[in-house]
């Protein structure tokens, strides 16, 4: 009873999480196609400067609270104390980072060779207040899998940036557009999920409880850290030896597949590390659950990669301005590996879930050590010299998957590729294809033609041999019953939310 009531949860949180990144990564695509049509990429550039060094930060203020309030589990009097502490340690640590950013800004953007981002530090750097006050909020409504309420909070937190900013930007102010829909967006959304969360503060704390969150949450802190160091080193590398117009092209690509990945994997990454928290303690369950999801998204993550490298200078004909010159070799190389590098990251949830923090802290840890002198060797050549190098260097991650997955998920490692061999042929099958046309220097409409039927039969084929699995998906989320039926207030959730 249990396992059919977990799986309704999971399939109406899939929908809502589904539905949530559907409309945020339409209202997002479209008001950034408008931004790029009214900036340039030296305004992207100098922004992010400071969303590099703000994400940083806002890990640095959350010390992993909010994993470990999401993966915790125990009576009601204790998770209350649990959501206390981890509440205003939260709040100490916020106000300590909003401080330091604000005071030191001017040093900051001058080590990255950009003083006009001085001033942007300092208003972004409000965005951690405002994170601090609803970040626990948010970890308990995932926790219980509320993503229709989170779907709301995040349709506001879409919609405000996109009321701001386009404004703006046709008045003139230049970057300040992004800076003010960023920040506004920020605190709409703190507003609303303090609000909305039926569980609220009250003074409480315990420093053996903190004691406890801070063993659990520094390995996943120490992680996220480490993985932010390549991407300040890219904000860093890329000013310094290219120019803040190569860093806007460099990110707004990245944001471009986040984008996509958002709208074609919303049923599924949002709530996997949620749902496989819920099952970490039964091994068959948590196979199973990998396994799908790793398919599923694997499938989708290569397909879409393939895609956009194939069409890559169409895209950025069709859709970007002169001033965007040469990102579609960017977003192409970006996808396609990317698209690949996907292969782990149900792997990468399930280690998480277990609770395994450390090994993932010290995999990163390694792998970012090896990566730092050759991206300072790669950076001196030219930006996509160094986007090749940057993404393949995510590869070196996997031996270490590769080793413990045996142990801690039960799944080795030709259970993965024999869990993805459809996809895996069907992909590199395009890739061999489009290879050949270039090589034989086959006309511009006949290779694009060609492409598109084949990638069209690719598609065809690739959803007639996963049919089970895209069954499997229709059978738990019945979309009809989830619109005509779903009433959180009588789920069950509500209650849940209440006794945390």
């Amino acid at each position: 009873m249990f396992k059919i009531s977990l799986y309704k949860n999971i399939a109406k949180a899939s929908f809502w999480s589904f539905l949530s990144e559907i409309v945020a990564k339409t209202l997002g695509p479209l008001l950034f196609l408008v931004m790029t049509m009214l900036l340039s990429p030296k305004d992207f550039g100098l922004v992010a400067v400071a969303t590099t060094i703000l994400g940083l930060l806002m890990v640095i203020s959350d010390m992993g609270m909010s994993k470990v309030i999401i993966q915790e589990s125990g009576d009601e009097e204790y998770l209350d104390q649990l959501n206390n502490v981890a509440f205003w340690f939260n709040i100490v640590m916020g106000m300590l980072v909003f401080l330091v950013l604000f005071l030191f800004s001017t040093p900051i953007a001058k080590l990255y060779g950009e003083p006009a981002a001085s001033a942007i530090l300092q208003v972004m750097s409000l965005q951690v207040i405002f994170f601090a006050f609803s970040s626990i909020q948010s970890a308990i409504k995932k926790k219980y899998l509320d993503f229709k309420s989170l779907f709301y909070i995040r349709l506001v937190t879409v919609c405000t940036p996109a009321l701001v900013s386009v404004p703006l930007a046709f008045m003139g102010v230049g970057f300040w557009a992004i800076v003010w829909g960023n920040v506004l967006g920020s605190l709409a959304t703190a507003i609303i999920l303090w609000k909305n969360s039926v569980w609220k503060p009250r003074f409480y704390f315990n420093f053996i409880i903190l004691k406890y969150i801070f063993s659990k949450g520094i390995w996943s802190t120490f992680e996220s850290l480490i993985v932010w160091v390549p991407i300040l080193l890219d904000t860093f590398l890329i000013t310094k030896y290219l120019s803040s117009s190569n860093l806007g092209l460099y990110i707004t690509s990245r944001n471009l597949f986040t984008v996509a990945v958002g709208v074609f994997l919303g049923p599924l990454i949002p709530i996997l590390f949620s749902s496989l928290s819920i099952i970490k303690n039964d091994l068959a369950a948590m196979k199973r659950a990998v396994l799908f999801s790793q398919k599923m998204i694997f499938a989708v993550s290569a397909m879409m990669g393939v895609f956009v490298f194939i069409f890559r200078d169409i895209i950025e004909k069709l859709v970007f301005t002169d001033d965007w010159d040469g990102l579609g070799q960017i977003v192409g190389i970006l996808f396609l590996v990317l698209g690949f590098e996907y292969f782990c990251s149900s792997i990468i949830e399930g280690f998480r879930a277990k609770g395994k923090f450390k090994i993932l802290a010290l995999n990163v840890l390694v792998c970012t050590v090896i990566s730092i002198p050759i991206l300072f060797y790669a950076a001196q050549f030219s930006l996509i010299s160094y986007v090749i190098v940057r993404t393949l260097l995510l590869f070196i991650q996997f031996p270490v998957f590769i080793f413990y997955s045996p142990q801690i998920l039960g799944l080795r490692w030709l259970d993965y590729l024999t869990n993805t061999k459809h996809s895996l042929w069907i992909v590199l099958s395009l890739l061999a294809l489009n290879s050949f046309l270039v090589f034989f220097g086959v006309r511009e409409e006949i290779k694009y033609f060609a492409l598109l039927a084949a990638f069209i039969y690719a598609l065809y084929l690739l959803i007639a041999i996963e049919k089970t699995s895209f069954l499997k998906i229709m059978e738990h989320v019945n979309f009809r019953k989830v619109l005509a039926k779903f009433n959180w207030r009588k789920g069950g959730h509500e209650k849940s939310e209440k006794n945390s």
